[in-house]
């Protein structure tokens, strides 16, 4: 029942569009390797290996550029969600 009340509740539907929001505009303020690696991977679906064909680098480049992105994506969010309006959290 808790789930049915917070799928319900136009608040929390507003603070998930907030958040796409958010992380695609996350995505893209990366780097443009990075980018491209973290919307092939997680969006595309592709492997680490026919992201390296593409690009013409290592599997082990683009593993450490995922890594990269991925924690420059936390950071980002990080900060996004440390200067949310306090009233979206009052009880």
């Amino acid at each position: 029942m808790i789930d049915a009340d917070f799928d319900n509740d136009p608040l929390n539907h507003l603070l998930e569009k907030l958040r796409e929001y958010e992380i695609k505009d996350a995505v893209n303020d990366l780097p443009k390797k990075e980018r491209e690696i973290v919307l092939r991977i997680f969006f595309s679906n592709w492997t680490q290996r026919r992201i390296a064909c593409q690009l013409r680098i290592s599997e082990a480049r683009v593993s450490q550029l995922k890594k990269r992105g991925i924690n420059m994506l936390r950071h980002i969010l990080t900060v996004i969600d440390r200067n949310y309006p306090k009233i979206f959290f009052a009880p």
